[in-house]
């Protein structure tokens, strides 16, 4: 089960989305649904949370990233683990998101 909170960031203008449990197929749809809504310039998933993903989850994230870029948004990366950038180098699409090793670095970047 994926459980998101979601808190302003340091900065004005961005919101954090801490990621707890698996980024999986089971629950892409939600976390879909949820992200389409936001409207902040700057949107950190701090994944740290998250133990493992599947191509579900990827395709997940590179949709939202496609979607925050047309409509002028930015999608930040933090803390993911290696099995999850593992999962975005095996996939080819980890160069095209801004990914950094802890939240604390994404909010100030």
């Amino acid at each position: 089960m994926l459980e998101m909170s979601v808190r302003n960031g340091v900065l004005h203008g961005q919101r954090v989305y801490a990621l707890q449990g698996p980024l999986l197929m089971e629950n892409v749809a939600e976390f879909l649904r949820t992200l389409r809504e936001e409207t902040a310039r700057e949107v950190i998933l701090d994944l740290s949370g998250v133990p493992r993903t599947d191509s579900s989850g990827i395709g997940a994230l590179v949709q939202i990233l496609v979607r925050y870029r047309k409509n002028q948004q930015e999608l930040v990366l933090s803390g993911p683990n290696g099995f999850v950038l593992a999962a975005l180098d095996i996939t080819g699409v980890r160069s095209l998101f801004r990914v950094h090793p802890t939240l604390a670095e994404a909010q100030t970047a």
